[in-house]
């Protein structure tokens, strides 16, 4: 599984910060769910919203 990614959006919509974090598994079978954590440092004022995907 790739690493997930949490980005945090302006008002505008556009990511301002962003953090990459990896699953609590990396195998999963069809049907099957993981979690993750990620904790973002000093999170932007500006932040308005959250995107969360997989990241490349």
């Amino acid at each position: 599984m790739p690493n997930v990614r949490v980005g945090l959006l302006g008002a505008d919509g556009n990511e301002i910060q962003k953090i990459d974090t990896p699953p609590a598994r990396i195998r999963l079978s069809p049907g099957e769910t993981t979690t993750f954590i990620a904790i973002v440092d000093n999170p932007s004022a500006l932040a308005r919203n959250v995107k969360v995907r997989f990241a490349n």
